[in-house]
């Protein structure tokens, strides 16, 4: 299995789960948690041990050698 070394963020309502391979679960928190997204940024088994940051309505999420900033313009 793929593990995680990096916390788990609480942002706008949703649990964010970043992986050491670079997968994010988004999930619903809840009595019933559920995932209701995933998405995948490059790398291999370990690129990814940091926690992801939140500030601006962005999220900065830092590799072994990038950082990667998602969110929206403006």
């Amino acid at each position: 299995g793929v593990n995680s070394m990096a916390s788990p963020v609480y942002v706008q309502g949703k649990i964010l789960v970043l992986l050491a391979n670079g997968l994010t679960a988004v999930v619903e928190p809840g009595d019933t948690p559920a995932v209701v997204g995933r998405n995948r940024l490059p790398g291999d088994s370990l690129d990814y041990g940091a926690s992801p940051a939140i500030d601006g309505g962005r999220i900065y999420i830092r590799s072994r050698t990038k950082l990667w900033c998602i969110g929206t313009k403006g």
